[in-house]
């Protein structure tokens, strides 16, 4: 049934039986499950931008906005141009 699902959507279903069978991927998905629990995703899709996790299905110009917030927040986040620092304190 399963391999009939994965053809359907245009899946190799030989490939799939396969790796279904010999646990070609149990290694990657116990990674990819542990890294989601250590970041605390619980959706699917989540998207991890700089330090805003998106979950859930956003538009294009949604995850856009939050790309440029992010940019934005990097950029007011560095030293003031031309801050210098000496054993005085900084300038």
């Amino acid at each position: 049934m399963l391999t009939e699902l994965a053809g359907d959507i245009g899946l190799d279903q030989a490939a799939y039986r396969e790796a279904l069978e010999t646990g070609k991927y149990k290694e990657a998905h116990r990674k990819a499950l542990e890294h989601a629990y250590r970041e605390n995703i619980t959706s699917v899709p989540t998207f991890v931008i700089g330090g805003t996790t998106v979950a859930g299905v956003r538009s294009k110009e949604t995850l856009e906005q939050f790309i440029n917030d992010e940019i934005e927040k990097q950029k007011s986040n560095r030293f003031p141009e031309g801050l210098s620092c000496g054993s005085d304190g900084c300038n």
